[in-house]
């Protein structure tokens, strides 16, 4: 009789302990970075010139660029949003560093240079895709406009911007008093687009 008992014990112990490691298996959980898409990675050209090479390069996901997490701001958790916040402030940074006041926001602008970030995937030019120029699109009201493709952070556009000399006269431009960049990632060639308005 105490073999069968004794069977019956060992039994029931590790019936418990199997119980104990699956419970504990299931309140383990592992978290994953949702990875982000390859963009390209080009310089801002100097002039209104020939449209993005139709084999753009790209950045592979070790030397990624693009922010994994954008900071949540009070007006929007968008981080395309964050991006033009951020290269809106850089701008102003720059006009500091010269002694310039810095450039305010604008809601009205801001619409527009989101409209010519679109715009400029079909057309890379000042010129607009209805063939008119791209002051047409808010008649008297902007009169500077910078654009852009292919950088991935707010930061690298504003430096192409700087480094090229009629983009850096824009933003150093003392009687300019408004200022809004859109940005646009068109998903069909994985580029951002980039339209800085001044007014």
């Amino acid at each position: 009789m105490k073999n069968p008992k004794r069977i019956l014990f060992v039994l029931f112990s590790v019936s418990i302990c199997v119980v104990l490691i699956l419970c504990i298996g299931r309140s383990h959980h592992v978290f994953r970075p949702v990875s982000v898409p390859s963009t390209a990675d080009a310089s801002v050209p100097t002039q209104a010139t020939q449209p993005p090479s139709t084999e753009p390069e790209t950045t592979e996901a070790p030397i990624q660029r693009v922010p994994r997490k954008v900071r949540k701001t009070k007006k929007s958790s968008d981080p395309i949003a964050a991006f033009e916040a951020q290269a809106l402030r850089y701008t102003n940074e720059e006009r500091r560093k010269h002694g310039l006041r810095p450039l305010n926001p604008s809601n009205r602008l801001l619409s527009s240079a989101r409209i010519r970030a679109v715009e400029i995937t079909q057309s890379f030019s000042h010129v607009r895709p209805d063939g008119q120029d791209c002051f047409s699109l808010d008649p008297g009201f902007f009169v500077g406009e910078n654009i852009a493709w292919g950088q991935v952070s707010a930061r690298e556009v504003v430096t192409d911007w700087m480094n090229s000399p009629s983009h850096r006269e824009n933003v150093l431009c003392e009687t300019f008093e408004l200022c809004a960049i859109g940005c646009y990632y068109n998903e069909a060639d994985g580029i951002y687009y980039w339209a800085q308005l001044f007014a």
